[in-house]
C-alpha cells in the first residue's frame, strides 16, 4: 500500500500516477487546477480532497472508493460525506462508492459506472456531469441515493443515474 501527500502548486499541472491504491490518512491532498491524479487500485481517505483538479479512476478490475474511511464525517459536520472536487471514471470494470461522498465540480465517464449501493453520492449546485450513456453513470443499486444541491433555477439540471447498463436520466 502506498501512502502519500501530494500539494500541487498555483500554475503547475502535474499527473501522478499510483498502480496501487490511493490512500489519504489524517493528512491535507490538494489537487490544483489542472492536475490529474489517477489511481488504478482503491481510494481511501478520512477527509475531503481539496482543490479543483482531477482524480481519475482509470483501473482494470473493480476499484473501491471510500470518502469516510474513520467514519467521522458526520461527527466532524460532513453530513453528506467528504468531498471530491473532481471525479472521471475510466473503468470497464467499474467502481464502488463505499461511503457517503459529495462531488463538487464535477463527475465525468469515459467507461463505467460508479454504484453506490447503500451509499449517498451528492453533486454540488455547480456540478456538471458529463459522458453518460448506456452502462456510464450513477448506479443506484441499493437504498443510497443520488442528491443534488439546488438554487430555485431548475433549468438544465441533469441527475446521471441509471441502473445495469440501462441510462436513466432524470
Amino acid at each position: 500500500m502506498k501512502r502519500f501527500l501530494l500539494v500541487i502548486s498555483a500554475g503547475l499541472a502535474i499527473s501522478l500516477s499510483s498502480k496501487s491504491q490511493l490512500y489519504v490518512n489524517k493528512a491535507t491532498f490538494f489537487i490544483d487546477q489542472g492536475a490529474v491524479v489517477t489511481v488504478e487500485g482503491d481510494v481511501t481517505s478520512d477527509t475531503s480532497i481539496l482543490g479543483s483538479g482531477k482524480l481519475y479512476l482509470n483501473g482494470g478490475s473493480l476499484q473501491n472508493v471510500n470518502m469516510d474511511n474513520a467514519n467521522d464525517a458526520v461527527a466532524k459536520g460532513f453530513a453528506n460525506g467528504y468531498t471530491i472536487p473532481f471525479l472521471e471514471i475510466n473503468n470497464a470494470a467499474n467502481a464502488s462508492l463505499n461511503s457517503k461522498a459529495v462531488i463538487q465540480d464535477s463527475i465525468s465517464f469515459v467507461a463505467g459506472k460508479i454504484s453506490i449501493g447503500n451509499n449517498d453520492i451528492t453533486l454540488s449546485q455547480n456540478c456538471k456531469a458529463k459522458g453518460m450513456a448506456s452502462g456510464m453513470f450513477v448506479e443506484t443499486n441499493g437504498s443510497g441515493v443520488c442528491r443534488r444541491t439546488v438554487s430555485s433555477n431548475f433549468a438544465n439540471i441533469i441527475m446521471p443515474i441509471g441502473l445495469g447498463t440501462n441510462y436513466r436520466p432524470v
